[in-house]
């Protein structure tokens, strides 16, 4: 009998590939990610988040569908 492949889940430098591609879907998927490997009290993950997702992405995220 065969065994079931391993069943591999994303790490966290997955979710960081993601956060840093070209398009704002994949880093949508890679925020929704990462909520799944980082603590909010994990400093050092939660810098590489941001270094990865950038300042720029998280503005634009913030402020879309402000219409006033």
């Amino acid at each position: 009998m065969e065994a079931a492949p391993e069943k591999q889940s994303p790490s966290l430098d997955d979710c960081l590939r993601l956060l840093k591609g070209e398009r704002d879907e994949q880093r949508l998927a890679g925020l929704l990610l990462v909520t799944k490997f980082c603590k909010w009290d994990d400093l050092a993950s939660l810098r590489r988040v941001y270094d990865a997702v950038g300042p720029r992405f998280l503005d634009r995220l913030l402020r879309t569908g402000n219409f006033g």
